[in-house]
């Protein structure tokens, strides 16, 4: 029984580590465009650059905190002393 939560905690664990792993390459490849994107070009293609970019960084930082609660909550020691605040 221990081995089979482990095993879904892990699976769980490599669900979210890929979540944040992709959501990075995400955001670093919307910034990479929009650096790379022409000054003189339209406001409105930078505009959608610089939306892009944004939802980009949304949907990073969701990920790094699931992340970060998942690891958190599998801490006992953490997860105690946080329960007593």
């Amino acid at each position: 029984m221990m081995q089979e939560l482990e095993m879904v905690a892990q699976a769980c664990f490599e669900e979210l580590r890929d979540a944040y792993d992709e959501a990075f390459e995400r955001l670093r490849r919307e910034v990479r465009i929009m650096n790379s994107s022409n000054p003189e070009g339209t406001p409105l293609a930078f505009d959608d650059s610089a939306r892009k970019v944004a939802q980009a960084e949304r949907a990073y930082r969701q990920s790094r905190d699931d992340l970060a609660d998942f690891i958190i909550d599998r801490q006992p020691r953490v997860a105690a002393a946080a329960s007593n605040c």
